[in-house]
């Protein structure tokens, strides 16, 4: 290897090393404390006409009505800067205003207007995944859980790129059977999917209004990475150019 390529390649390397670590994580369960620690807020309220935009559903047409577990919102069609899906991972479907009855019943309290990972009852892991499509980036996130009992042992996983960059325990956060808790986060990072853990016991829940955001304080990918793929690209054309 060339003396001018090893010096480029050890340099990247120092300047990857010494990058700040990625781990600062803010949990909110005030939204208004979470709003005034972010900018550049949009969100997508639960609806039925804002579920009638997702690639896989009609808008609901009453209380209790299933809908996909996998509900797909391109930015061309919510007016948002980013495209998103969310995915009940361990559920079959989604039920939209559940009530457990017929439908048409009066959604249970909480319930109404949000998106039931499964079906009230019938014990299921209320496991969600919300990733980015397209657009802009996210360094927070929010989202109204409701009927939650407890959120000891719940944990909220971000995600840049498929790999967990901070997992986020649940557990300061207090449960309130058929109310809702606002679940906020802030990051010094940019990522592009949550996920999130709930315990396996037969607590019910559901989930409503997302909110992204911005944080100011956020760092993007480190310019050192780049800047070692940049290294890389260089020693490979050059062990081209002499093959």
């Amino acid at each position: 290897m060339r003396y001018a390529n090893r010096l480029f390649l050890v340099t990247a390397i120092v300047m990857v090393s010494s990058a700040p670590a990625e781990a600062a994580v803010t949990l909110y369960t005030d939204p208004l404390a979470w709003a005034s620690a972010v900018v550049d807020i949009e969100g997508l309220d639960t609806t039925a006409a804002e579920i009638g935009l997702s690639d896989e559903s009609a808008a609901p047409a009453t209380t209790n009505f299933a809908v996909s577990n996998v509900l797909t919102f391109q930015a061309a069609n919510t007016g948002l800067t980013r495209g998103f899906r969310v995915t009940a991972t361990e559920a079959t479907l989604f039920t939209w205003s559940d009530c457990e009855a017929a439908p048409g019943c009066a959604p249970w309290t909480s319930y109404e207007d949000a998106l039931s990972p499964g079906d009230i009852g019938n014990v299921v892991d209320d496991d969600f995944r919300l990733e980015l499509l397209d657009g802009a980036t996210m360094s927070a996130f929010g989202v109204d859980i409701s009927d939650s009992d407890t959120f000891a042992g719940e944990t909220l996983a971000l995600s840049r790129g498929g790999s967990v960059i901070e997992t986020v325990p649940l557990s300061s956060v207090v449960g309130h059977v058929f109310g809702i808790r606002f679940v906020g986060v802030v990051a010094s990072f940019d990522f592009d999917s949550v996920f999130f853990d709930e315990d396996s016991g037969s607590d019910d829940i559901a989930i409503s209004n997302f909110r992204f955001a911005t944080s100011p304080t956020a760092v993007p990918v480190p310019p050192a990475v780049l800047f070692l793929g940049s290294a890389l690209m260089v020693l490979a054309r050059s062990a081209r150019r002499r093959t």
